[in-house]
């Protein structure tokens, strides 16, 4: 975790970073250049989200389709699964966390990207109010910073993510079904 620690440190420094770095310039494709990076360095998003996330699988197969990441929260043994897209968030990537989701049956989905609309924001705001305590939905932007001449380094900022205590207090306040 600590070769990752001049990230946090570039978003307190003094000196004028260039957050003007295209992503496609350090990871020229998703697939075989990103996906397989966040694979080796999960503990930048693992810090981020507050998990003790294990990345276990890339390009995993779910149906026709292929997932980017899956994995699990060590602590909780839970689902982990990550889109990643390199582009700002579209319609299809949010389909694509959907059906990953319902073929893996992850308690927590994250979807990286380099930035998100609002309404993309939104649809993750609402998965989260609408779904039960035990499913979380994350939006992660991925940006990348220079400063000076140094080598292009990743910075993850969280966009969307559940209120955990909303869900807890619905799941403790719903009525009790009758059996």
């Amino acid at each position: 975790m600590a070769r990752w620690n001049h990230v946090r440190w570039l978003h307190a420094c003094p000196w004028p970073a260039n957050p003007s770095v295209p992503s496609r310039d350090v990871w020229p494709h998703e697939a075989h250049s990103f996906t397989p990076w966040l694979l080796n360095n999960v503990d930048v998003l693992s810090d981020l989200l507050g998990m003790d996330l294990a990345l276990e699988v890339a390009e995993h197969p779910v149906g026709g389709f292929s997932l980017d990441l899956m994995g699990r929260d060590e602590t909780t043994g839970e689902v982990v699964i990550v889109e990643n897209q390199l582009e700002t968030s579209d319609h299809g990537h949010l389909g694509q966390i959907l059906t990953y989701a319902a073929g893996t049956d992850p308690t927590t989905i994250v979807w990286v990207a380099a930035s998100f609309r609002a309404e993309h924001r939104a649809a993750i705001d609402w998965l989260n109010a609408r779904t039960d305590e035990n499913t979380r939905f994350f939006g992660v932007e991925l940006g990348v910073v220079r400063i000076g001449q140094s080598d292009p380094a990743p910075s993850f900022r969280l966009v969307a993510q559940p209120n955990d205590w909303e869900k807890t207090v619905r799941a403790a306040t719903s009525p009790i079904p009758v059996t």
